[in-house]
């Protein structure tokens, strides 16, 4: 829920009711925030930022189907879809059914036959995951856990999973297990008996990994696997075939190769029959960087030249081809120490080029004791102060709106000043306006005035009776401190009789 980022912890479920008879009646949702979800669900008026989800691409609603993640406030199971048509928007899916646990770095892929999300392991609450679940986006989304025989991976997260359209089943390989990098291939057959299959590997393949990418070749029915991480960021691709003998085939041995990455997306673009990486983590470095390989004999990697909007550096993003649009979509992840909620297309044919198809929000920090009213003439939710603890205070005001697209805005911040302090200054300014401190005996309050600065003085003496500010201590000019960029400063002259002027325009 918004609610989970925004709103009191102790006192979620009071403002959680009355938000549900309050946007009840105002009807908040709009095409730009829509919800697929019956009547009596709670469900999150935004998509968060986050990193380590798990997305794929549904070609038939033409869109993008996200599921979990994690980001500061821990891990996630909602699901979320990002529709492509038209004005492209968020919809958040709430299935039926008993829903996974939350989780990040799992693995999904989309199965086009029975038409559903298939998700497997992963990293939780409590700790590595081996389970498998099915989403089904036939009508109303339903969760349903798989059981499958044989004989299933162990509990892990970072590894990578592809689609077999010719032999209708999952691959995954590599991960982390918890004690070690591993280098299985597991399988997943659909077809017949739900079951997992280990499958032999020949000596002398890639090393064990993690934080790789992979892909099907349908041509050559093979495995694809690039880059992860191998005590330290790999560059190298290789391939496996599914049926014959299991030997491994180092692929890219000569031209041009991107820098060793792990945390990067990994797409199959079936149009020109070819890898397509973006991004990902080389040592401390962020990238932002996208790259070709032709599935082909003797292919060398080239590197994507895009003009448009600048690619943005992430790393455990989710990134997934759109066939019918020739693109590649990227979406979430972190930049540096930011995560992110965005989504980015990359042309693949003619002339590369990046567009924001969905730009980054910021959603308020997670907080207790916060303020919230909501403006139905203009559909929007205010969202004030709180705090991150005991005694950590939170002075901003956030603005909830749909409208071109729901988003979080902050607002004009009240920075508080420190009690006994000489010296006022507003230290921001919105739109223009200068926000400034009145200070009075009992409360502190920023306000926005346009054109001008103000800003009235509080010392350690004593306070006025009439006026709510303190008496300066010595005779003499005393200023406020604050100058705006016209070179308008704000002052305040005692006189030996006591008596005070303030006056605003050159210091004297």
């Amino acid at each position: 829920m918004l609610f989970r980022n925004a709103l009191p912890t102790v006192a979620r479920v009071f403002v959680c009711t009355w938000m549900s008879a309050t946007l009840g009646v105002a009807s908040l949702a709009t095409p730009s925030a829509a919800v697929d979800v019956p009547d009596g669900y709670w469900t999150e008026l935004a998509f968060s930022q986050r990193q380590g989800q798990s997305a794929v691409f549904d070609p038939s609603r033409n869109r993008v189907v996200v599921f979990g993640g994690e980001d500061a406030g821990g891990f996630h199971n909602d699901v979320w879809s990002f529709t492509l048509d038209g004005t492209p928007h968020w919809t958040q899916l709430v299935p039926q059914g008993t829903a996974p646990d939350s989780r990040t770095q799992h693995c999904a892929i989309f199965d086009p036959v029975g038409n559903r999300m298939i998700v497997f392991g992963g990293r939780g609450n409590s700790g590595y995951l081996a389970d498998t679940w099915e989403l089904s986006l036939n009508g109303q989304p339903i969760w349903a856990q798989m059981s499958p025989a044989g004989t299933a991976p162990t509990g892990r997260h970072s590894h990578s999973a592809t689609y077999d359209s010719k032999h209708h089943s999952m691959i995954v390989s590599g991960g982390v297990d918890g004690f070690s990098t591993r280098g299985e291939i597991y399988i997943l057959s659909f077809d017949g008996v739900l079951r997992w299959t280990l499958k032999p590997q020949a000596p002398g393949g890639p090393s064990a990994r993690r934080n790789h990418v992979s892909v099907y070749d349908p041509v050559e029915d093979r495995l694809v696997i690039s880059g992860g991480y191998v005590l330290g960021d790999s560059a190298d691709t290789w391939s496996l075939p599914i049926e014959g003998q299991p030997v491994w085939k180092r692929l890219a041995t000569s031209g041009p190769v991107p820098v060793g990455r792990e945390r990067h997306s990994g797409s199959y673009d079936p149009l020109a029959r070819r890898l397509v990486i973006f991004g990902g983590r080389s040592g401390a470095t962020t990238l932002s960087d996208a790259w070709t390989l032709p599935l082909t004999d003797g292919a060398t990697w080239s590197p994507i030249v895009a003009s448009g909007d600048a690619a943005v550096a992430r790393q455990s993003h989710s990134g997934a081809i759109d066939a019918t649009g020739n693109q590649l979509v990227v979406l979430a992840g972190m930049n540096g120490s930011t995560l992110r909620n965005d989504v980015r297309a990359l042309s693949l044919g003619g002339a590369p080029a990046w567009s924001t198809l969905a730009a980054d929000d910021t959603i308020p920090a997670p907080r207790v004791g916060a303020a919230m009213a909501f403006d139905g003439a203009a559909q929007r939710l205010f969202l004030a102060g709180g705090a991150t603890g005991l005694s950590t205070v939170i002075d901003d005001l956030q603005l909830w709106s749909e409208s071109p697209r729901a988003h979080w805005e902050p607002l004009c911040p009240a920075l508080r000043p420190r009690r006994g302090s000489t010296r006022r200054t507003c230290g921001t300014r919105c739109a223009g306006a200068c926000c400034s401190w009145a200070v009075t005996t009992r409360w502190a309050r920023c306000s926005a005035i346009s054109g001008r600065c103000r800003a009235r003085r509080r010392s350690n003496g004593r306070s006025s009776p009439r006026s709510g500010r303190r008496r300066p201590r010595d005779r003499g000019m005393r200023s406020c401190g604050t100058r705006r960029a016209t070179g308008c400063c704000c002052s305040v002259v005692a006189t030996a009789a006591g008596s005070r002027s303030r006056t605003c325009g050159n210091c004297r």
